[in-house]
């Protein structure tokens, strides 16, 4: 599980969804990332609505899928950005290997901006 060190609060995901800029768009999620260079660690969101699946269990299956697959690659990532991940619907029909390979491309991609 990813500490909550990692975890973006609610008054961060306001300043990320305003500021932040689209870093890449897949069929899976779309990542949104915002510079902050006071910040120590980068922190990240997983956002995923009702209407990509109406079962609670889906939706936080994939977050956490996705939540494990940061915690293992948390040292891949430059520090102090804020990264936001807008779960699609065909994030849920993914297995973990599938998204955990998706997370380890946006890392180089985040990188990069």
């Amino acid at each position: 599980m990813l500490s909550k060190k990692y975890l973006l609060n609610k008054k961060e995901v306001f300043l990320l969804k305003r500021e932040g800029k689209v870093v890449d768009k897949n069929p899976f999620f779309n990542t949104i990332a915002f510079k902050i260079p006071e910040e120590s660690v980068s922190k990240f969101t997983f956002i995923i609505s009702k209407k990509v699946s109406r079962k609670a269990v889906e939706r936080n299956k994939v977050k956490r899928v996705m939540a494990e697959a940061i915690r293992v690659n948390i040292d891949k990532f430059d520090k102090g950005y804020y990264i936001g991940f807008y779960l699609k619907e065909k994030a849920t029909d993914k297995s973990y290997e599938e998204l955990f390979d998706l997370v380890n491309k946006e890392i180089s991609k985040i990188s990069i901006f």
